[in-house]
């Protein structure tokens, strides 16, 4: 839990935004696989706070995609595309990208031996 009280606002926002999404779309949708997709969404917002590369990375991609595909497929959805955006915009804010690819302190020669 103190890894997620570490992370920054814009991942922590982040994580609020897929979360209420995801329950926003259960509730309006019903059914087990809706909810089971918010408890899958859950553990990406808590990987993504705790600093995942391959969560953020995959997040990344994904909602770059999705903002060049959905126009196409479905027409523009006056919802999904500005929350992709959103989503988007924090996870590529600078300090999300500095605390995803935070580097590992390395061991001082004094400590060593």
């Amino acid at each position: 839990m103190a890894a997620i009280k570490r992370a920054p606002w814009s991942l922590r926002s982040y994580a609020a935004l897929i979360l209420a999404s995801a329950i926003r779309t259960a509730l309006a949708t019903g059914g087990s696989e809706s909810w089971s997709r918010v408890l899958w969404v859950a553990g990406f917002g808590i990987l993504i706070c705790r600093g995942s590369r391959i969560i953020w990375w995959l997040l990344v991609v994904g909602n770059s995609l999705y903002l060049i595909v959905t126009p196409f497929l479905f027409g523009e959805l006056w919802l999904s595309i500005p929350l992709s955006v959103i989503g988007l915009a924090l996870l590529l804010a600078p300090e999300s990208r500095r605390y995803v690819f935070k580097r590992d302190p390395e061991p001082s020669p004094a400590s060593e031996g």
